[in-house]
């Protein structure tokens, strides 16, 4: 990993565990190896990952070019599927558009922004079809996309923001219908 200025950064690591906990080893720079724990996630029954996580690992970059190694310590079956590295020069970049604002700016911002690449923005968290309401038909609308049935392609049953539409969005809809 290549950054002009020194200093602290992060990893982000999205990870699935079956069969246990597992951990992780973080190694950068050759230093020593920080082991990371990683707690057991949901599989369903034939093992397959349909739980994953995040978890962010402060590290310190140095000026130049940077090698991060991670390895598998112990534990369960443990999958990754992203790692996302934050530099310094990231983190700098980054700061010259921060800005306080206030509630009203900041959903001001997110409904330009989500109104640039056309969907309408939902005012409700589960409301599949924009009818706002969240209730059963939008579990049922849920349901058939993860069965592969079509639906309509502006509606988003994505509900956990992880671009994979499945049995985990469904849950979320129902305990989000279950606590209106």
């Amino acid at each position: 990993i290549e950054t002009t200025a020194a200093g602290d950064g992060f990893i982000e690591v999205r990870y699935c565990v079956s069969y246990g906990n597992a951990a992780m080893d973080v190694e950068v720079n050759g230093g020593g190896a920080q082991q990371i724990d990683l707690a057991r996630t949901y599989s369903n029954p034939e093992y397959v990952p349909n739980e994953w996580r995040t978890i962010r690992i402060p590290i310190t970059f140095q000026s130049g070019t940077n090698t991060i190694v991670i390895t598998k310590a112990f534990g369960g079956q443990l999958w990754i599927d992203d790692v996302l590295f934050s530099t310094p020069d990231a983190a700098a970049a980054a700061s010259a558009h921060v800005r306080d604002l206030t509630p009203e700016e900041r959903d001001a911002l997110i409904t330009y922004l989500l109104s640039l690449d056309g969907t309408a923005f939902a005012n409700l968290i589960g409301d599949i079809n924009g009818d706002g309401n969240v209730n059963a038909v939008d579990i049922q609308l849920c349901i058939l996309a993860v069965l592969g049935t079509p639906i309509d392609p502006t509606y988003n049953p994505d509900m956990n923001a992880d671009d994979i539409t499945n049995a985990i969005d469904i849950q979320t809809l129902i305990n989000l219908v279950l606590a209106a």
